[in-house]
């Protein structure tokens, strides 16, 4: 048996799984929040392959687009991760939907301005809005992040 050369490992490039297929060029589009039932797509435009990410927030949606190609046999580990510093609380779709839900809410008609005990209501609003969620009423809404993608030698056919 051959003996392993550590050093000639440590300095080889590394290699992309025998199916993978290598990113050479790629492009990531920040759709931002949509409705799920009016997206209009997203293509490939001069690249091989496109994805869409869906999720919560930037990370998420950009997460998930990096798993739809890597399960699709791309190599994924070169694209860099361009949403590391985002404030993805700030772009919460989940967030922003609860704080429109509460702007709209009538207080007297759920009861919740009867409730004196300051933490007593806001467990109260989380229960409700927790059952508003359950009846799916929020769920069309995400944060959408393309990702497109070529290999070496893709002509852009």
């Amino acid at each position: 048996m051959p003996e392993f050369d550590i050093d000639a490992a440590l300095h080889e490039p590394p290699q992309p799984p025998p199916d993978g297929k290598v990113v050479d060029q790629y492009d990531v589009i920040d759709i931002g929040i949509e409705n799920g039932q009016y997206f209009r797509g997203f293509g490939r435009g001069r690249y091989e392959e496109s994805f869409v990410g869906t999720g919560d927030n930037p990370s998420e949606a950009f997460q998930d687009a990096l798993e739809q190609a890597a399960a699709e046999g791309w190599n994924v580990d070169n694209v860099e991760t361009i949403y590391a510093n985002v404030n993805n609380e700030e772009w919460s779709v989940s967030r922003r939907n609860r704080a429109e839900w509460e702007a709209h809410l009538d207080l007297e008609a759920t009861g919740l301005a009867d409730i004196a005990d300051e933490e007593e209501r806001k467990e109260e609003m989380d229960a409700l809005w927790q059952e508003e969620c359950d009846r799916g009423d929020h769920n069309d809404i995400a944060y959408y992040v393309g990702l497109r993608v070529s290999s070496p030698g893709w002509d852009g056919d």
